[in-house]
């Protein structure tokens, strides 16, 4: 799995340069969410963007009325949401509601139109923009191949977990096939500094830190799927 370190930078960057530098911050609150938008608090300003106001809403919030109320007045050029499973499902599904998307752009952490929300916030969550390391619309050989087999296997779509469990059991048969022993340090060993090609793209293990490089995609919901409309590093 990635981490908001490793998508943060291609998220702000695109944002800054295409929509703006104004932003609100709208996060749930509990430990995920506010290490995950400590992140992005750190990360926009380094670059030259402004935090023009956060608000931090409950687990299981189901009207964000006072919250878009108050956001609609700071006018930013991005609100960015952090929220993932329900409170995504919740707080997308309301956007229109409120007009939000015809006055700025909503974005946020990629859990926020993840392969576990997306089908319940279908065409609501139109227009957020988003980067992350997986998405089932990747056009790749590899990706099209496990694309097919999930769906005929579990009549849905993968989502970023999924691959990521996959990935992470290929990965680890592919080392205990090159050391030929289940063995703790002989599979380390055969897991530094390895390539694994995989439906997620291309990944090195870090030898020394042993954690690995992700290519990340730019997202945005179009029709109610994610598309991937860029590949940054």
């Amino acid at each position: 799995c990635a981490n908001p370190g490793i998508t943060s930078g291609a998220l702000c960057d695109w944002l800054i340069k295409n929509v703006g530098k104004n932003f609100y911050l709208l996060t749930v609150d509990y430990a995920w969410g506010r290490s995950t938008s400590d992140v992005y608090r750190q990360a926009l300003p380094a670059k030259g963007a402004t935090i023009i106001g956060e608000t931090f809403f409950p687990l299981d919030t189901k009207d964000f009325a006072p919250y878009f109320g108050k956001i609609k007045a700071a006018k930013p050029d991005v609100l960015f949401i952090t929220a993932a499973g329900n409170d995504a499902i919740a707080c997308v599904s309301q956007l229109d509601q409120f007009g939000i998307k015809q006055l700025m752009t909503v974005s946020g952490d990629g859990s926020l139109i993840a392969g576990d929300a997306l089908p319940a916030q279908g065409k609501r969550a139109d227009g957020i923009i988003t980067a992350d390391y997986y998405s089932a619309s990747i056009d790749t050989p590899e990706n099209k191949a496990f694309v097919a087999k999930y769906k005929k296997r579990y009549n849905e779509e993968p989502s970023k977990f999924s691959v990521s469990a996959y990935e992470g059991m290929a990965w680890l048969g592919q080392a205990i096939k090159k050391a030929g022993t289940t063995d703790t340090d002989k599979v380390i060993a055969a897991l530094e500094g390895s390539t694994y090609h995989g439906p997620q793209g291309v990944k090195v293990m870090d030898p020394v830190s042993h954690q690995t490089s992700l290519e990340i995609y730019m997202i945005k919901i179009v029709d109610g799927r994610q598309t991937v409309f860029a590949k940054v590093k």
